[in-house]
């Protein structure tokens, strides 16, 4: 089966290397979009695995649908009683682009009606109570071509499970992840993000330096899929812990009032306070004010209404693994 995983733009490079050290083949990126063929293991191990992508989509079908009627046709020709049960509730969302079937509630409703005409045959009911478990499905019509497609995956990728309530507009962790990867750091060096905010950059940073699977604290949508058997999330979460590093490394945020984390406590901790979280797990970060760390010392912070100039000098080069 071909499973798709939508990204921002520009990340599609990243997304498809991760698929290939997950040894999925037929990798290939468009832009937004990154396909790989798989089975449905895959889809657990997608979902476990990826640091960079939004979602694990699994593909249905893709047919030419230049109108409404095509679009009703293509759909109700796609086998969705293999994977949706009778009582399955299966919502509808989409968009369209460059198409002429432009209008995506219009476009909602067409899917929305056809899959449930193929699943009352296929059920023999003429009314289906959608009570059960959720099945999303995603259209995309592109250039006049439709691709169908259930979104396995539930809430985005980047909620990893570890924020235990909301801050006002943070960094989404698959952004922070890019970052982190794109700034090639593997946990050798000192890593320091000197204004982490919320702590999304340090984090993302610790868990690509312990190789520690990001989604192994959440839960997805299609582990409560009748189709998708239980053992197969257990193998994929285990084969992830194999792989982690269990060795020391060392990560440094600071310049913020940091919160909200998992095992951290809830606490507001005030700039200068050094946070571990409990346990005995090795730290996620620690928030060192004004510490020295990687190559080379941080310049110092001037203070308010001080000349933008003054006390800013250079003592080294760069952090090489710094944010």
């Amino acid at each position: 089966m071909t499973l798709t995983v939508p990204c921002l733009f520009g990340l599609e490079s990243l997304v498809a290397g991760e698929m290939r050290r997950l040894n999925l083949g037929g990798v290939r990126a468009e832009n937004g979009r990154v396909h790989c063929e798989g089975t449905m293991a895959d889809i657990a191990r997608l979902n476990i695995n990826l640091r960079c992508g939004a979602r694990v989509l699994m593909e249905l079908g893709s047919f030419p649908a230049p109108d409404f009627e095509s679009l009703f046709q293509g759909v109700a020709a796609l086998p969705w009683e293999d994977f949706i049960p009778s009582d399955g509730e299966f919502p509808v969302k989409g968009y369209s682009l460059n198409s002429k079937l432009h209008s995506v509630p219009a476009c909602q409703a067409i899917v929305k009606k056809a899959a449930a005409q193929r699943l009352g045959r296929a059920y023999g009911r003429e009314t289906l109570p959608e009570t059960g478990r959720r099945y999303q499905i995603q259209f995309a019509i592109i250039k006049d071509t439709a691709a169908l497609y259930l979104d396995t995956s539930g809430e985005g990728l980047y909620k990893r499970g570890y924020r235990a309530q909301n801050l006002g507009a943070p960094l989404r962790e698959t952004l922070a992840a890019a970052l982190v990867l794109l700034s090639r750091y593997r946990g050798r060096d000192a890593f320091c993000d000197p204004f982490c905010g919320s702590g999304t950059i340090p984090i993302e940073a610790a868990l690509i330096a312990k190789n520690r699977a990001p989604g192994l604290e959440r839960s997805f949508a299609a582990q409560k899929w009748k189709t998708m058997p239980g053992t197969l999330w257990l193998d994929a979460a285990e084969e992830a812990m194999d792989k982690e590093f269990h060795g020391s490394y060392d990560i440094w945020g600071g310049g913020g009032r940091l919160r909200a984390l998992r095992g951290g406590g809830r606490r507001e901790v005030p700039p200068g306070e050094r946070v571990w979280p409990a346990g005995d797990k090795p730290a996620l970060w620690r928030a060192a004010f004004g510490k020295n760390g990687g190559r080379g010392p941080l310049p110092p912070l001037r203070g308010r209404g001080a000349d933008p100039a003054a006390g800013v000098e250079s003592r080294g080069p760069l952090l090489p693994h710094g944010i």
